[in-house]
Formats: structure tokens, C-alpha cells, sequence
């Protein structure tokens, strides 16, 4: 099968304009990569536990309604003060899950303690029953590990030191055992898994932020955010 003809920026910024969409399109680092390596970066795989969940959730939506208890619009990197840690690049690997799950533990630490904490995507991703390698999977099971095992700090197993070369678009990449692992990992204590909307937003309001997926279509790779 042919690669797919790259998005025209231009044309796609004209179209949202038209629509009176609420988010812009422009040249980012990731639009600017070719097909494969854009989709090297998806790393979304459904488990059969998610799978169940979302089908019960469609198949009985009325069983799943929460009452409202949420704020029309949050940030929590202005809730009270900031709680967010900063972006970090996966580069070319399918390790999505892990850096959201990752950022959420990171998150929900300065919420309920004040203390900033960095993790490492790399023990999560690499060192976890996931296994060495880019492929995907999804957050229920990242969380089940990270419950179970915990995630050390980023100090112990670096990201881009999985790679070769330190490089984060190279492959394959390797579990490197942190020093003194037991003694410097996070544990989260429990984990829910959200399928009703009204729920999600209760949750983003009144405890923290959440670890979601989507489907992935090319003009995502140009997002610049909402306007």
C-alpha cells in the first residue's frame, strides 16, 4: 500500500477557518516528519479489560450516567497553583501510555502531597511486563504495573538512555535496571477505569487529571492547540 500524500497545512488551516473550528493547524516538529515516523509515535492498544469496558459503556450508556459535578472549564497548571510537569519527547517510539500514565502520577503526586516527583517512562515502558520494545498498549495495564511494581525516578533509568546512542529514534530499546530500584519508586495506591463522559469531567475537576487515548488522524500531527 502506497504511503498517504502528506496534509497540506495550508489548505487544512483555510478548511478549519471556514468551519469556525476551535483549534489552529500549523508546522510543528511532528508535522514535519514523514508518515512512518508519525506513525511510530501511536502506541494505543486496547486491552481486553478496556475493550469490555467501552462496549457495557455503548451498549448501556444509561447505567453509566454520573450526576454533574464538574467546572465548565479547569487548568490544573493554575488550580490552587501549578500541578503539571513539564512535556517530555517520546520520540520515535510507540510509548504514549506510558508517558501519560506517567505524567498523571507526576501530577496527582503535587496534588495530594505538594512534592514534585519525575518519573521514569522508560522503567514504566521498557522494564514493566510490557517488555523492551515500542509497541503499545493501554493505560489499565501501565497502571496495573506501576500499582504493582512501582516507576523509579527518571535519575535512575533516563529515557533516551534505553536507546543506542542516547538517541530516542533509534531501535531497539533496552531495560536498564535502575541502581538501588526498591529505594527510589513511586507506588500509586488504586486505579479507576472512566467510560461515562459526565464521570471524566467530575474527575478532571474535583480530584485530577486522567489518562486518556484517541483515534489519531493526520491533521492531529499539525495541531497547534485550541484557540
Amino acid at each position: 500500500m502506497a504511503a498517504p500524500t502528506k496534509l497540506d497545512l495550508t489548505t487544512l488551516s483555510s478548511a478549519l477557518t471556514n468551519q469556525g473550528a476551535r483549534w489552529q493547524a500549523g508546522a510543528t516538529d511532528v508535522a514535519a516528519l514523514d508518515a512512518a515516523a508519525q506513525k511510530a509515535m501511536l502506541g494505543a492498544v486496547p486491552s481486553s479489560e478496556s475493550a469490555a469496558l467501552m462496549a457495557a459503556a455503548a451498549a448501556a450508556p444509561a447505567l453509566l450516567a454520573t450526576a454533574p459535578a464538574f467546572a465548565p472549564a479547569l487548568d490544573w497548571r493554575n488550580k490552587g497553583g501549578n500541578h503539571i510537569t513539564p512535556v517530555k519527547n517520546q520520540g520515535g517510539c510507540g510509548s504514549c501510555v506510558s508517558h501519560a500514565v506517567v505524567g498523571v502520577l507526576e501530577a496527582m503526586a503535587h496534588i495530594e502531597t505538594g512534592r514534585w516527583v519525575d518519573l521514569s517512562e522508560a522503567d514504566s515502558h521498557f522494564c514493566s511486563s510490557h517488555g523492551a520494545s515500542c509497541d503499545g498498549w493501554w493505560p489499565d495495564q501501565c497502571l496495573d504495573q506501576a500499582i504493582g511494581r512501582g516507576i523509579c525516578d527518571e535519575a535512575g533509568f533516563p529515557f533516551a538512555s534505553a536507546f543506542p546512542g542516547n538517541n530516542i529514534w533509534a531501535n531497539p530499546p533496552a531495560c536498564r535496571v535502575a541502581p538501588n530500584r526498591d529505594a527510589r519508586v513511586t507506588k500509586p495506591s488504586a486505579r479507576m477505569g472512566l467510560t461515562d463522559p459526565t464521570a471524566v469531567k467530575n474527575h478532571l475537576t474535583n480530584v485530577g487529571p486522567v489518562a486518556g487515548c484517541m483515534d489519531v488522524y493526520q491533521d492531529f500531527f499539525g495541531s497547534l492547540g485550541s484557540q
